[in-house]
């Protein structure tokens, strides 16, 4: 009975290691959509796919939460979990979205950061699903993964500072200022929620240690 509840839990956690590995395809299939002389729309489009298989996946893995008698922590927040690294892929999905709509044609050196920072993130994000199967025995690895993606956060903070300051210098014309402002701030909200995926874990952390 144990061996099978073991196995149980190895199931629960690749739940959440298969829905950040999800999440960081969508992240680098938008830095590749701007790492050519142009936007890449093919990538773009392979984004709304990935975000459509990252819904399904939180779909079927809720199911199966709903329904299971043991889960190595509280259903809510094994459902926090896979909701917050869903919001995630959503919001990639989301600046895709704003990409095509607003017809923007190529980034800058603050989105390329951006998009760095959250490629960053992600990986942080993935390395912390991993770690958590043993979240019982030692939480210092859990910590300092949910530290980086705090401090990660924060450079995002004063990288939105700063290129804000830049697109309202002057040196832009109008219609490129919607367009960035609108991509910068979600860029930011990207980073803010896997921000909230550590925030979670690490309430998990204090609940069950």
């Amino acid at each position: 009975m144990g061996n099978m509840t073991k196995s149980k839990h190895r199931d629960y956690f690749n739940m959440f290691e298969e829905s950040a590995d999800i999440a960081l395809r969508a992240a680098q299939a938008l830095q590749h959509a701007f790492s050519s002389d142009g936007i890449d729309t093919n990538e773009l489009r392979a984004i709304k796919d990935i975000e459509h298989e990252g819904d399904l996946h939180v779909h079927n893995s809720l199911k199966v939460i709903e329904a299971a008698f043991i889960t190595p922590f509280d259903n809510d927040q094994m459902m926090a979990v896979l909701n917050g690294i869903e919001s995630v892929t959503d919001s990639i999905e989301e600046v895709s979205a704003d990409i095509y709509r607003m017809r923007i044609k190529n980034g800058d050196k603050y989105v390329e950061h951006f998009l760095q920072l959250a490629v960053q993130s992600i990986e942080e994000l993935q390395k912390l699903m991993v770690t958590l199967r043993q979240f019982k025995k030692d939480s210092k690895e859990l910590r300092e993964h949910i530290i980086e993606v705090n401090h990660l956060e924060e450079i995002g903070d004063q990288t939105y500072t700063d290129a804000m300051y830049d697109l309202f210098g002057g040196s832009y014309e109008a219609i490129d200022v919607i367009r960035y402002k609108q991509i910068y701030e979600d860029l930011e909200d990207t980073l803010d929620c896997c921000e909230d995926v550590a925030d979670t874990i690490e309430g998990i952390l204090i609940a069950t240690t």
